[in-house]
């Protein structure tokens, strides 16, 4: 999907999780923060999380690609629910915010901020070609920042 400029558009995923996440439960959260955004499955272009969860079986059942970011390029995207914990784990404080808003691109905001489950974590973002009659709307996240993202 392009815009008349030929630049991807869509709605980014950032999703964050541990070894124990399974498909159900990530595709649940991912329904669930996309209905927040107002958001389509069909107008997700990606799915973004940090490379070394590419290959997570729960990420590859998912119908859209998965983009992998490393923890450095990660760690410069300013969050607005950053994790001590995370960031002591995989070297950055965030991945499924920071994810979504580094591979949504220039201009990203974040529709939706972290949404957690027991092992997964999820952000939607989007660009302002995605934003039709929204003003700059977040969706509150949990508020528990130490979490699996």
């Amino acid at each position: 999907m392009t815009d008349a400029d030929g630049v991807p558009s869509g709605w980014v995923v950032g999703v964050g999780v541990s070894a124990d996440a399974d498909s159900t439960e990530v595709q649940d959260l991912i329904r669930a923060a996309l209905g927040m955004a107002g958001a389509h499955a069909d107008h997700v272009r990606a799915v973004a999380t940090i490379e070394t969860r590419v290959n997570h079986p729960a990420l590859h059942a998912l119908p859209w690609p998965v983009v992998g970011c490393g923890a450095e390029a990660l760690a410069t995207v300013s969050v607005p629910v950053p994790s001590r914990r995370v960031a002591q784990a995989v070297g950055t404080a965030s991945v499924a915010e920071a994810a979504a808003l580094l591979v949504a691109g220039d201009g990203a905001w974040l529709a939706v901020s972290k949404q957690r489950s027991r092992h997964a974590t999820v952000a939607v973002a989007s660009t302002p070609r995605d934003q039709t009659s929204r003003d700059d709307m977040t969706v509150n996240s949990t508020k528990d920042a130490d979490d699996h993202d």
